[in-house]
């Protein structure tokens, strides 16, 4: 794509290097070619004023999530395309399945089991497809048991799935419905649970109540030690659909009445026509992690070795993930002539001060609206755009819902317990502020003044505010969520939004300023570019330019409420 410079002055016909034509040549002036030293300047190449950390402190009570990156999470790159990776840990934590299907007492499958999908997509047909196929060793429609054997010590073949990526761990967030292009179904390709070994222990949730169009209560639980492990998949014209195991497993603990997968849903499951897939998404109250798919889940729970056995079965976790961000140039010009500098006003006194104050905070406002509104692109013309946090966690990280007029207290507790679920984001380091527009600010003074006055007078406070302060200059608000400190800053830019409510942890993004080869393009102020001495014409223009993007990782650290 050929470059446009039609926004800069060429006098010579000169081009200037850019990423898409890099230089060939080099434009040497002024060669010294007998050796002589101290040659004489021949231009003035004019100082540039680095502002770096500096530049957010004219306003940082107007923009205070810009303020904290520039102040707590610079971190300079030297691509403008750079590239991120994350490591997510805790994947112990998450070593679990939902059962979709049981064979009949004492049928022990031998194979792999694979089956070519007429549909092409996986969802609950797809699903019925693949639990009626004949599993090598076993009869037609294997998997169309639903309930437990009750003998102790009997063999049963048992298929499992599961609902988050192998590759990087990821998972699911917290508001966001899952279908066959969002999010990670049940089954999905790339989330077999390869985590599963011989000689483990399972613990699977069942109830006594067979399966209906509700999720079932777990009563009990089966245990069972697993003696061997095959694949299963569901393809069309080579392209993978869905994936899981079958475990061939000893019952170690089973009973008469507490037989059916809390995991089967759907009415009259029988694995044929009745199957659903299940729905893996989750928010808050009945449909969380903790009250809806935790009392689903099989997790390995121990092992059990023979005696004289040898070394067990294991696998490597895939923890990393990479992400990729943009930079995009940001100018300001301030320009004047110099009659108009030189006169001397009734109130500003000198216009040239507040004309490149004004400058200096525009360029700060056009930075604090992109780190929150940005869109991540490249455009037809090579332009570059960098992504703002709160398109980021649209489109990627956890969502609920704020009104202002319905939500109680006990709203906001099932809001905070779906967001801090260990389980959900295990080992990150928490450093969340909660930017808020104004309404929000004054909403939540309300709610935690009036728990404090009105409900109980003790320290025993599901919601209350328990201190202020300020972080970097921003006044603060804490105030406690049965446990959780939710540190507030008002961000008057949300004010405008539909936005009530942004969590932001801190570890989880950055602002990246393009710095390499001794080039340093942070926020700049060029003083000087044209005035009286390199141009002739009676006015100046003064410069202030950055190349800056912004970096945000780890999805499930950061919510919007709206």
């Amino acid at each position: 794509m050929a470059n446009d410079y039609s926004g800069i002055t060429r006098p010579y016909g000169d081009t200037p290097r850019t990423v898409q034509a890099p230089a060939t040549d080099l434009n040497q002036s002024d060669l010294n070619e007998i050796g002589r030293s101290n040659s004489p300047d021949t231009g003035d190449l004019r100082r540039s004023y680095n502002f770096g950390n500096d530049y957010t402190k004219l306003s940082y009570q107007r923009d205070p999530y810009l303020h904290f990156l520039n102040m707590m999470r610079k971190v300079p790159t030297d691509d403008p395309k750079f590239k991120s990776t994350t490591r997510r840990g805790g994947a112990s934590l998450r070593r679990f399945g939902y059962v979709v299907g049981l064979g009949a007492v004492g049928e022990v499958c031998t194979g792999d089991l694979t089956e070519d999908l007429a549909s092409g997509a996986w969802n609950s047909a797809g699903l019925r497809e693949v639990l009626q196929a004949t599993a090598p060793g076993m009869s037609a429609t294997s998997f169309s048991n639903s309930s437990f054997d009750t003998t102790q010590g009997n063999l049963q073949a048992i298929m499992i799935m599961c609902d988050y990526a192998r590759v990087g761990q990821l998972q699911n967030r917290v508001g966001t419905t899952v279908s066959a292009t969002v999010g990670y179904q049940l089954g999905g390709a790339g989330t077999k649970p390869n985590w599963f070994h011989p000689n483990q222990m399972i613990q699977i949730p069942v109830s006594s109540t067979a399966p209906a169009d509700a999720f079932n209560t777990p009563t009990d639980y089966v245990l069972a030690r697993i003696i061997s492990i095959f694949d299963v998949t569901a393809s069309n014209t080579a392209v993978t659909y869905g994936e899981g195991v079958i475990l061939n497993c000893r019952l170690i603990k089973t009973q008469a009445t507490h037989i059916y997968p809390t995991s089967y849903y759907g009415a009259s499951w029988d694995g044929s026509t009745n199957t659903d897939l299940l729905d893996v998404s989750h928010s808050t109250g009945t449909s969380s992690l903790a009250q809806k798919l935790e009392p689903m889940r099989t997790y390995v729970s121990g092992s059990a070795y023979h005696e004289l056995s040898g070394y067990g079965e294991s696998h490597r976790d895939q923890l990393y993930s990479t992400d990729y961000g943009l930079t995009q140039e940001f100018k300001e010009t301030a320009m004047m002539s110099y009659r108009a500098m030189s006169t001397v006003l009734k109130f500003e006194k000198n216009p040239w001060t507040e004309e490149w104050q004004d400058k200096m905070l525009s360029i700060n406002l056009q930075l604090a609206y992109t780190s929150y509104f940005g869109e991540q692109y490249e455009d037809a013309d090579g332009i570059t755009y960098t992504e703002g946090i709160i398109n980021y966690i649209l489109n990627n990280g956890n969502q609920f819902a704020l009104s202002y007029a319905d939500k109680d207290v006990d709203d906001f507790l099932e809001d905070m317990s779906a967001f801090n679920d260990p389980r959900f984001k295990p080992d990150m380091g928490m450093n969340t502020y909660y930017f808020v527009p104004t309404r929000t600010w004054n909403w939540l003074a309300k709610q935690s003044g009036y728990m404090k006055n009105n409900v109980e007078i003790s320290p025993n406070y599901r919601m209350q505010m328990s201190g202020s302060g300020k972080k970097l200059g921003v006044p603060v608000r804490v105030i406690d969520v049965d446990g959780t400190s939710m540190k507030v800053v008002r961000d008057v830019n949300l004010d405008r939004t539909n936005v009530k409510m942004v969590a932001i942890d801190m570890n989880g993004c950055a602002i990246r300023p393009l710095v390499g080869n001794g080039y340093n393009n942070d926020v700049s102020v060029h003083v000087g570019v044209k005035d009286k001495k390199n141009s002739g014409e009676s006015y100046r223009v003064d410069l202030i330019d950055a190349d800056i993007g912004f970096k945000h990782k780890i999805p499930e650290l950061h919510a919007v409420w709206v």
